[in-house]
């Protein structure tokens, strides 16, 4: 991940910086589950996590503070309010807010530990310092559409494939596929082609519709994936320049 070659070099530089940060973060996170670690580390986990709120919650200020540098956002009042509603506003906010709530009100100390844990949101920070991440978003916006039909389609199949699977094994196994619900376990690993784990068919009718499901779910499966690949290839055949008075990207396609 990095950010995008045509920026200015201190923009550059910065980018990395957070995106370093960010990933630190992450890894603390995960780090701290280790007990013995943690415990040996206590200290320098206490003083990181301090340091990156800081961090967090200056950039957070600043960003609301000069957003209404921004035409979109140029009103100082609702403006402001506007973005503190936007996707990554609140990604920023949702970053530092569960360090000061059990500050300002007491929790139970395992609902501390969820709050906690919401830390592992910063990691969506990355994506405003990451100019492939943008891209990626960009793309699925552009495609929300297409992933959306090939989600219902799958979605239908798994329906279908459960009801099916139903008929033919709940009388044989009582137990494993007593209602249509309770085989949609069935049907999503089956589809996903991971294995049956401890459910699988008995009858010949269950094992030919078993395997006629996990060859159209290979397929099916790797829908979005063409979908999303298809923007990729089309991002791609695309210009882009930004321009030298506004900084907006401009596309030529």
């Amino acid at each position: 991940m990095h950010p995008h070659r045509g920026d200015p070099l201190p923009e550059r530089v910065f980018n990395y910086l957070f995106s370093t940060l960010i990933l630190l973060n992450v890894l603390s996170v995960l780090l701290e589950t280790v007990r013995n670690f943690y415990f040996q580390f206590y200290y320098f986990f206490y003083y990181f996590e301090i340091f990156s709120i800081i961090i967090f919650t200056i950039e957070y200020i600043l960003r609301l503070w000069t957003i209404t540098c921004d035409p979109e956002y140029s009103n100082p009042v609702t403006g402001r309010i506007r973005y503190m509603f936007s996707f990554f506003a609140i990604v920023d906010f949702l970053s530092v807010f569960p360090f000061f709530l059990p500050y300002a009100i007491q929790f139970d100390p395992q609902f501390v530990r969820i709050f906690r844990f919401l830390r592992f949101i910063r990691i969506l920070k990355i994506v405003r310092y990451s100019h492939s991440l943008k891209t990626f978003g960009r793309i699925i916006q552009e495609k929300r559409k297409d992933l959306l039909m090939a989600f219902f389609l799958i979605l239908f199949l798994v329906v279908m494939s459960s009801y099916f699977i139903y008929i033919a094994e709940s009388e044989v196994q009582p137990g494993k596929y007593d209602s249509i619900p309770e085989c949609l376990y069935w049907s999503i690993i089956t589809l996903t082609t991971v294995g049956y784990g401890d459910v699988f068919p008995v009858t010949t009718l269950g094992k030919v519709f078993t395997a006629m499901i996990a060859i159209l779910g290979v397929g099916l499966m790797a829908l979005p994936t063409g979908i999303i690949i298809s923007g990729f290839l089309k991002q791609r055949s695309e210009k882009k320049f930004k321009c030298p008075h506004c900084k907006k990207e401009i596309t030529i396609k």
